[in-house]
């Protein structure tokens, strides 16, 4: 078993880095510690059982094998996504959690907008609840729909996505950190859209409809009539 955090960092362009750090128990940190300017507030999910599934245990040492070799995009990636299968249905919540790291971890603008296209992007969660991101997504099937990265506008962030184990072996838990100028990031949506008392977007500068989207480390603009 691991005894040692399993870390996965975030890149441009999707292929992450691998590494491992001391054993630990990361404990939830309160909102208003988190910096302006660096790293925002650690999201942590607590395991219901320090026992992982097979195929999960499969699955990261898979991945570990990217930690001494050369970076080999295809088949992290490859790897990562068997990790989100094998997490997606599993019992204990934070389990699941991981199938979420291991998406966020390979994530580009292309891929959002792939998933947003075919309607996987809908179903994760309860966005589906959310009539503005309905509109949205079938603005950008039929093609009228605008997307900004913030990225091509020098708002760069990362995501350091970590699964923990004690030093005996245990599962500990997962928690995300987002690397980001965050000050700058709500100087950009103040000067870019009003938002309205039911939480809908409209851009100023022409008076559509917009949505402003942070998905794991990953935040963009889309803006549609």
């Amino acid at each position: 078993m691991f005894r040692s955090d399993i870390i996965l960092k975030s890149s441009p362009d999707g292929t992450p880095e691998v590494s491992t750090g001391s054993a630990t128990v990361v404990e939830p940190i309160d909102d208003d510690l988190a910096g302006s300017h660096g790293t925002g507030p650690v999201a942590f999910v607590p395991p219901a059982t320090g026992i992982l599934e097979p195929a999960i245990v499969s699955a990261l040492q898979e991945i570990l094998r990217f930690k001494s070799t050369p970076r080999n995009g295809g088949n992290i990636v490859d790897s990562l996504a068997k990790l989100e299968r094998c997490a997606r249905d599993a019992d204990d919540p934070a389990a699941r959690q991981m199938a979420e790291h291991a998406r966020a971890a390979t994530m580009t603008r292309k891929s959002i907008l792939d998933e947003m296209r075919s309607g996987e992007w809908l179903r994760r969660g309860d966005r589906a609840e959310r009539e503005a991101n309905i509109r949205m997504v079938e603005a950008m099937r039929s093609g009228s729909a605008s997307v900004l990265d913030l990225e091509d506008i020098g708002l760069r962030s990362r995501g350091i996505y970590t699964i923990h184990f004690t030093a005996t072996g245990t599962f500990a838990g997962v928690s995300s950190e987002i690397v980001a100028d965050f000050d700058a990031i709500a100087r950009f949506q103040e000067r870019s859209f009003l938002r309205s008392g039911d939480g809908s977007m409209t851009d100023k500068a022409t008076g559509r409809n917009a949505n402003f989207i942070q998905d794991g480390h990953k935040f963009l603009y889309v803006v549609w009539p």
